[in-house]
């Protein structure tokens, strides 16, 4: 947590995430971030990595899926703990992950946002609310990890997509 609101390396993940952020809670773009800009706007929101642990540049699905069935508990409590409005899962094996474990049917359970032609494999969602004890909806979206978000948009089409997600589920 110190690291991700001091930090001056590894700009291009947290500069991402900072512009989301300045997306969904502010329907802001921000088309220019520096660090202090990656500080403030992280600072107002909660980072989770299923895994715990430190990993590689590259994730495994099998790895996530291991992580996120032996630590299901501490996530829903941690996730609990931080009562959110919105989970956005950084990639299809991390929402997946989620949405296995906790039973959740794609055809039954599931909704679809629709996003940008770059962005368009992604964009289910469903209420986790029930699992943390949240009287009120709790969304948890399926979007593009933050470090390989160039090759699907650029910032101010991910914007849009956050704009989406925004309107989609009445933030």
């Amino acid at each position: 947590r110190v690291d991700v609101k001091t930090s001056t390396s590894g700009g291009k993940t947290w500069f991402d995430i900072a512009s989301w952020t300045a997306g969904l809670l502010d329907d802001k773009l921000l088309t220019e971030i520096t660090h202090d800009i990656q500080h403030e706007q992280l600072s107002r929101v909660a980072i989770m990595n299923l895994k715990k642990e430190a990993g590689r540049s590259s994730s495994d699905k099998k790895e996530i899926q291991y992580y996120t069935d032996k630590d299901i508990d501490y996530i829903l409590e941690e996730i609990k703990i931080c009562n959110p409005k919105l989970i956005i899962a950084c990639s299809h094996d991390v929402f997946n992950a989620l949405a296995q474990k906790l039973k959740i049917s794609f055809r039954e359970d599931c909704d679809k946002i629709v996003f940008n032609e770059k962005m368009k494999d992604y964009g289910l969602c469903f209420d986790i609310s029930k699992h943390i004890g949240a009287k009120k909806p709790v969304y948890v979206v399926e979007y593009r990890h933050p470090n390989q978000c160039g090759r699907q948009g650029t910032r101010e089409e991910h914007y849009k997509n956050m704009r989406t997600i925004r309107k989609a589920l009445a933030l």
